[in-house]
């Protein structure tokens, strides 16, 4: 039960006796603790990427005639959402997105295609070397399947055209530093 003390001048502090104060504590500490944890969860997923307009997890990807900045698709959320509903606009002049995988990717075992994305889009597979393997031009709203030449680390999506207009070619060296703490989730059965 608590009890009322008189402390210096007109303060008065509540205590408590017994069971009771120990089981408050441990309340008060469960509950900040419950607290941090939700605000920790929250930031965490303030960080996904959500693009060049307004997400925080991009990569200047730079080649000899241009750089695109590229939003991080390293989930297999990400991965599989892409670049869907997306317009022209939306992606940005010299903006696209990155496809990143923990290790070289069979290509048998996964493709790119167009379905829900209604913008046309260019891209290239680049190997664990930073080569450029292999590219093509993707048709909107498409179920046409895009693979890669062989094993490939990365594939990069951008407006159509783009590679072309800034002199990509394959066996080009692609350029880019990926943001400290990128965690890269596996893809592929």
């Amino acid at each position: 039960m608590p009890s009322a003390k008189r402390g210096h001048g007109s303060r008065v502090s509540l205590t408590m006796r017994g069971p009771y104060a120990i089981l408050n504590s441990v309340k008060r500490i469960l509950t900040v603790a419950i607290a941090l944890s939700l605000i920790s969860c929250a930031s965490k997923k303030a960080t996904d990427p959500i693009g060049p307009g307004g997400g925080t997890n991009t990569v200047t990807i730079a080649f000899n005639g241009g750089s695109i900045l590229a939003e991080i698709a390293a989930s297999p959320s990400t991965r599989s959402t892409g670049l869907k509903a997306r317009t022209a606009a939306s992606i940005g002049t010299n903006g696209g997105m990155l496809f990143i995988y923990p290790a070289d990717v069979d290509p048998s075992s996964i493709g790119f295609y167009m379905v829900d994305t209604p913008t046309p889009l260019s891209i290239i597979f680049i190997d664990a070397n930073m080569k450029v393997m292999n590219g093509a031009d993707m048709a909107p709203n498409s179920s046409t399947l895009h693979q890669a030449a062989g094993p490939f680390r990365f594939a990069l999506e951008a407006n159509l055209g783009w590679f072309d207009a800034h002199g990509v070619k394959l066996g080009n060296t692609v350029n880019f530093t990926l943001p400290a703490g990128t965690i890269v989730s596996p893809c592929c059965p």
